[in-house]
């Protein structure tokens, strides 16, 4: 490694050997040896998986937006809620009954973002279409009983307040 430099630069000098040497270990490569572990013992802190009969089933993308899409259908009044009822917690699919549309656009998903906010839950930001607007839309899915449901719902456009 060379150690010239530029006037006006510092120059740069090798790195020292940062490790602790321990007293009365000899390591012909001048190396301090890892100590002696085994597999079981490195892994011992991390917790198992989840061992069952039957594998949790995951929500996807994909799926999170043709649901989305039903929402926003339901949300203008060209779609019944009851069609939506399994993937819908019993407090949306109830507000979603007695919301009645008044004069809504139709709404066209453009892109939806998912974040994963735990194993069990899952939220949604996303942008829709309507006329000549853009609008955000809002939604929480948590899987209930081994399904996912959408918990929340909302359609973030002050045109339909």
């Amino acid at each position: 490694m060379s150690t010239t430099t530029q006037p006006g630069r510092p120059s740069i000098e090798p790195i020292a050997d940062y490790e602790s040497r321990r007293p009365g270990t000899a390591d012909p490569t001048g190396l301090n040896p890892l100590p002696d572990a085994t597999t079981a013992a490195l892994l011992s802190g991390i917790p198992d998986q989840r061992t069952g009969s039957r594998p949790r089933k995951d929500i996807t993308k994909k799926q999170v937006e043709h649901i989305l899409g039903a929402l926003l259908e339901v949300h203008a009044g060209l779609r019944a809620a009851a069609q939506l009822t399994p993937w819908l917690s019993p407090e949306l699919a109830e507000r979603m009954r007695s919301d009645q549309p008044r004069n809504r656009p139709r709404y066209q998903l453009q892109s939806a973002h998912l974040c994963r906010a735990s194993d069990d839950s899952l939220e949604v930001a996303a942008t829709v279409h309507a006329r000549t607007r853009i609008t955000a839309v809002t939604a929480r899915f948590e899987r209930r009983a081994r399904q996912w449901c959408c918990t929340q719902f909302a359609v973030l456009d002050p045109g339909t307040t």
